[in-house]
This record gives structure tokens, sequence and C-alpha cells, in this order.
């Protein structure tokens, strides 16, 4: 008995130590050696295990990344047969679910608002399940890739001409962060934060509402006065301005030469030229 129960215990060992160390590599965007040791994990899993659920959802993260849609697939509907399947993981595995819905949509040639449904249906139950409790968002890993996934969300709303829906997200997105780094579900004070229109209306006169967000590689930018929105993509924008920082990170801490930074960094961002001239 004692023998057995040495090996179980090497063995639970051996399988959550396989599983965090996928979860580490994934985290840190080294997927294809995340991918190996997942790999190595689903042979010693069983469904009885407690941290089964974690180790599918990630396998189901890990072939989204690699565009192998057909095994997440696979995956989710397995995931979606557990029924005692808890909030966090519910949440998680909705989003994964949401991006498969979403992957299809990219595949259309033309998608018109019921082919969306299915898509914004799913998505907003995971919304739902993690609005009321962000504590969901304090599972390993689910913080970096709830970002990643809302981020493809807006990247979507945004590209498809949805700019208020691709502004709210970007808002409710870091709310949601925010809210499980501090433990408090910042949404009770937020209403008039995150609604464009609200905006709007607190505005002065000649003010001008300005949200710069990083998407990918991308910059993506709204802007709002009293009487008009405004939303563009600045392609590269992120990727142009890492490339900034570094190259004068000498410069920053000098203080010196700062003019001709300056003058770099308002080409990068030329395209707000137009939009913050004359405003106070």
């Amino acid at each position: 008995l004692e023998e057995i129960s040495d090996k179980n215990s090497s063995d639970s060992i051996k399988k959550e130590t396989l599983l965090h160390s996928a979860i580490n590599y994934s985290l840190m965007e080294n997927y294809e050696e995340s991918f190996k040791k997942a790999l190595a994990a689903e042979g010693l899993f069983t469904p009885e295990d407690n941290n089964y659920a974690d180790l599918q959802i990630l396998r189901m993260d890990l072939y989204i990344r690699n565009g192998k849609y057909k095994e997440a697939e696979t995956k989710g509907i397995l995931l979606s047969k557990i029924t005692d399947l808890q909030p966090d993981r519910k949440y998680m595995l909705n989003l994964q679910l949401s991006l498969l819905e979403l992957n299809r949509l990219r595949s259309l040639k033309k998608a018109t608002a019921a082919d969306a449904a299915g898509f914004e249906k799913i998505f907003s139950s995971a919304l739902s399940l993690v609005k009321h409790d962000t504590g969901l968002l304090n599972r390993k890993g689910y913080r970096e890739i709830s970002a990643q996934i809302f981020d493809e969300y807006i990247n979507y709303k945004m590209r498809t001409g949805q700019h208020t829906d691709a502004h709210y997200y970007n808002e409710v997105k870091k709310l949601l962060i925010a809210s499980s780094r501090c433990g408090e579900n910042l949404f009770k004070y937020a209403s008039g934060m995150i609604d464009m229109d609200a905006v709007q209306r607190s505005l002065p006169e000649k003010g001008l509402y300005l949200n710069i967000a990083k998407n990918k590689d991308d910059l993506f930018v709204w802007t709002a006065d009293k009487k008009t929105k405004r939303a563009f993509i600045i392609e590269k924008g992120y990727d142009s301005f890492i490339k900034f920082r570094m190259r004068n990170e000498k410069i920053f801490v000098s203080g010196k030469d700062l003019n001709r930074i300056s003058a770099e960094l308002t080409g990068i961002l030329s395209s707000l030229a137009g939009a913050v001239k004359d405003r106070s």
C-alpha cells in the first residue's frame, strides 16, 4: 500500500509540474515548448483529475494560436460536456469558443448580423460571468489570455467599422484586469467611464477625449468632442513606438536633445495632428 501511495504521489507531482511548466511557457509566448509539455501531460491526466479541465483549456488555446481550429473545436466539445465545470473554467472556455466563432466569421466573404449572432452570444456569456466576479481572472494565466482574446474581439470590431463597440470593450478589458489586480470590482463605479456618449456629454465646449490603445503591433485611437466621434488605426504604430523608445532610451534618461525625439514621436502620431489642434 505504501508503494502504491508513493507512486500516486509521484505521478501527481509529475502531472502538476508538466501542466504548470506548459502554462509558464505559454505565458512567455514560447508556444512550441508549451505544446510539448501539454502533450506530455495529456498522457498522464484523466478526467477525474482536479486540473484536467485546465489542461484541456490550455490545449484548446494552443491549438487556436497555431491555427488548428478543428482540433480546438474538438477540445471545446469535450469541455462543454463537463457538467460540473467551475465558473472560472467556464468563463475561459466561453472565451475560447468565441475565438472559434470569430475565426468562422473571418472566413466568410461577407458576414451578416445573423452570422455574428452566435459569436456575440458566446462572448457576452463569458463577459456576463466575469463582470459579476472579476476574481475569475486570478487563475494563473487567465488575465493574460483574457487580454489577448479581448484584443482579438476589439480588433474585429474596429476593422469592421464598429468603432463605438471597439472602444467600449477596450475599456471593459482594462477594468477587468484592474479589478482582478486590486481585488475590487470597478464596474460598480465605471458606467460613465466606458460609455462614449456619456464621455461626450461631460466634455467642455473645446474639450477633446483622446484614447490610444495597443492592439498587437498597431495603435487604435478614439477621439471625441461635444459633437463628433472619430476612430482610426495607426498601422504598426505600437511597433514603431517600441523601436522609437529603444533607440532613444539614453536620451530619455539624460534629458538632452528632447526636441529631436519629440519631433520623431510627433511623426509616429501624425494622424492625431488635426484632432488635437486648438483644443483645450
